[in-house]
């Protein structure tokens, strides 16, 4: 059994759900304010109304499902270098389950995308849900009779929340993620940041890769590199649109094209001349650009240094 007080991760609380439930509401809610700090009253009044529900929901799991003493529970799981926290996250044998509970009767797309988010960097980046089905539920605890699906994103008021999970979880799966692994040191691992990843290229002549980001942008990839050809080889243009949430990819798929290697048979000869340039990124985020210019000036300058120096 694991519980806070343990050193393993970034959340207000985890455990096995027997010891969630046998634990009390006032003990859950002091290990969730210790942990996140400084909090309002209003996260206090929402920690006592959301309590209750992940107990229902816990203890309907360890009374239907034959395997259910082995799976864990987290409550203000905080994704590690972001700061952002799930309501909640269930590590069921089959699947991980992340909740946020809204105080209201109907959802908008806000709330759906909020949770969604959660789920989808947690599928991209963390190791323990790369294999693994990661399910995004929106529960309305202001409502009653609530049982929907937006965008892959399930939606329930508390009281046909049991049906959402009976639907999703597995009860004869065997190979869900252990709480110690899925709390373990590295086992987060997001996209560096813009700056950090060009201080990295110019440093080590590589970057990193992280889950599922090059096979998740290879179909886009390589759409568009047809396309490319194709106007070289017929002398015609194309305009290629590629829209996608905050995060599914777009910059990583125009970086990729940008600098891959066939774009140099594209280029066109010309007489007396440099060739002409097959690829150029553009950007027209102007904080973005001074911030880059700026730390790939400080990047050369550190290089033009340790150069004279050795």
């Amino acid at each position: 059994m694991l519980s806070t007080q343990t050193t393993l991760g970034e959340a207000g609380w985890f455990s096995d759900l027997e010891t969630f439930n046998a634990s009390t509401s006032f003990d859950i809610r002091i290990s969730l304010g210790d942990f996140v700090g400084n909090h309002s009253g209003q996260q206090v009044d929402a920690w006592e109304e959301s309590i209750p529900i992940f107990k229902s929901l816990a203890q309907h799991l360890l009374n239907s499902k034959p395997h259910a003493d082995s799976y864990s529970i987290l409550l203000e799981y905080r994704l590690p270098y972001e700061g952002r926290r799930p309501d909640g996250i269930v590590l069921a044998n089959n699947a991980v389950l992340v909740f946020e509970l809204k105080g209201k009767a109907a959802s908008n797309q806000a709330d759906i995308d909020q949770v969604s988010a959660y789920a989808r960097d947690l599928r991209a980046y963390h190791r323990e849900c790369h294999e693994r089905d990661v399910l995004p539920v929106l529960v309305l605890t202001r409502g009653t009779g609530v049982l929907d699906e937006k965008n892959g994103v399930r939606i329930a008021t508390p009281d046909r929340l049991n049906e959402v999970i009976d639907h999703v979880v597995d009860p004869t799966a065997t190979d869900g993620p252990t709480l110690t692994a899925f709390l373990a040191d590295q086992a987060y691992c997001p996209l560096p940041s813009l700056v950090e990843a060009a201080r990295e290229l110019f440093h080590s002549g590589t970057i990193r890769e992280i889950w599922r980001a090059r096979a998740s942008t290879e179909p886009a990839v390589s759409l568009v590199t047809a396309l490319a050809r194709e106007a070289a080889e017929t002398s015609t243009r194309h305009l290629v649109l590629l829209t996608g949430i905050p995060g599914s990819g777009k910059t990583l798929v125009g970086m990729r094209l940008v600098h891959a290697n066939f774009l140099d048979d594209l280029a066109i000869p010309r007489s007396g001349g440099k060739p002409s340039v097959p690829g150029l990124y553009l950007t027209g985020n102007d904080p973005l650009a001074e911030v880059l210019q700026y730390e790939l000036r400080s990047i050369l300058k550190e290089l033009l240094n340790d150069f004279v120096y050795r």
